[in-house]
């Protein structure tokens, strides 16, 4: 069992630093704020990860949300401005529900084609988890 601590909360999003290391985001509520936040915290981990050459590992709970539009546009530009060269695994754990997934591979589409494989859909965060802990023995 690990110790996971609460890192902070605002806006309808929740941020923490689980104790194996991946970058956990709960969103409850999307909205300026949390999209806000989200980017912040998400650029700050960029530039952390650049210094310290750490593999970000990032799980995402985004279970029965829809993106605004200006969320699907901080998405893109988080993507573009993020530099290639960071070794980057992400997990968005959805809801079983056809339009939210159809939602999320939209916006992945959106991003550099090199992306599209460090990105992944789950349904169970025990398949996401896995899949993160593969990663980081694969990419380090």
């Amino acid at each position: 069992m690990t110790t996971e601590r609460l890192d902070y909360e605002v806006g309808g999003l929740a941020y923490r630093r689980r104790a194996d290391g991946i970058h956990e985001f709960r969103v409850f509520t999307v909205n300026n704020a949390s999209v806000d936040a989200w980017y912040e915290t998400v650029m700050a981990i960029a530039r952390q990860a650049r210094h310290t050459d750490e593999h970000v590992r990032t799980l995402y709970h985004v279970e029965g949300l829809w993106p605004t539009p200006y969320a699907a546009q901080r998405i893109i530009n988080v993507n573009r401005e993020v530099p290639r060269d960071l070794r980057l695994s992400t997990a968005i754990l959805l809801d079983d529900n056809a339009i939210s997934v159809v939602i999320v591979q939209g916006l992945i589409r959106q991003l550099p084609t090199e992306a599209h494989k460090l990105v992944h859909i789950f349904f169970q965060v025990g398949e996401a988890l896995h899949w993160l802990e593969e990663r980081r023995k694969l990419v380090g």
